[in-house]
Order: structure tokens, then C-alpha cells, then sequence
């Protein structure tokens, strides 16, 4: 467990990436039930792959198509923390809405958060010009 922004967190170091290290309590390396209650959730809210990371609020606007794919696809859905009419929030990584809502293309709209909104953008562009290379 890791201490982000006075805030604990589940985290993955390596042990490059440590530049200090502090005993917090004597627990001889094991888990407590309250640690374990804590992964558990962790888990069940985000999946294995995206337990440790950066959470962000994250707006996304979803077309009826879009409303069905996300009930169809499970495999790595971010779990919306409310629906209001066609606009998902969201609070997980970047990374698990780009794996998951990329492929969605006109059926799902990241609105916020604007670095989100501007890599998506970026990226369909770029796909489009290689298609558009292709056809001339």
C-alpha cells in the first residue's frame, strides 16, 4: 500500500523507482484483513490490469450504438460512477478508457478531462490520414 497525495493507495513499485523507503508498521510483511478488504475492492472496481495507476474523473458521451456496445463488451469496461442521459463518469486511468473506449471511434466521445479529449482527437486523426494516403 502507497501514499499518494495524503491519501493511501494500493501501488506496484519496483525497486529502481524507490528512492526512499520508511517502515510503517511491524506487520512482518504480511497483509492485515483490513489490507486484504482493501485489494479485494480494488480489484472488483478495476480489474488486475489496472490496479495501480493515476484515477482521473473522466466525462464520456456514449451514442445509442455506443450505450450497446458498452453493455456488451465486459472484458475491461471501466465501471461508470454515474449516468446521466448519454454521459458516463467515470474515475479511472486514461490508460483503461483509451484501451477500452478506442475502438468505439464516433460511438464514444471523451469529453473531459482535455489531454484525454486532445489524444483521442490526435489519434483518430492520424488513422485517418493513413487511410486517406491509401485511397489516393
Amino acid at each position: 500500500v502507497g501514499k499518494a497525495a495524503d491519501k493511501e493507495s494500493i501501488a506496484s513499485f519496483r525497486i529502481t523507482r524507490i528512492a526512499e523507503a520508511k517502515l510503517r508498521r511491524q506487520s512482518g510483511g504480511r497483509l492485515t484483513a483490513e489490507d486484504k478488504r482493501q485489494v479485494e475492492r480494488r480489484l472488483q472496481q478495476v480489474g488486475v490490469q489496472y490496479l495501480v495507476g493515476e484515477q482521473n474523473n473522466i466525462l464520456v458521451r456514449l451514442t445509442p450504438n455506443g450505450r450497446q456496445n458498452f453493455l456488451q463488451r465486459s472484458y475491461m469496461r471501466p465501471t461508470p460512477g454515474k449516468v446521466e442521459g448519454d454521459i458516463y463518469h467515470f474515475t479511472c486511468s486514461p490508460i483503461q478508457i483509451r484501451n477500452y473506449f478506442l475502438s468505439f471511434g464516433k460511438d464514444a466521445e471523451v469529453l473531459e478531462p482535455a489531454f484525454l479529449r486532445r489524444e483521442f482527437a490526435t489519434i483518430y486523426r492520424e488513422a485517418v490520414a493513413v487511410y486517406s494516403a491509401k485511397e489516393e
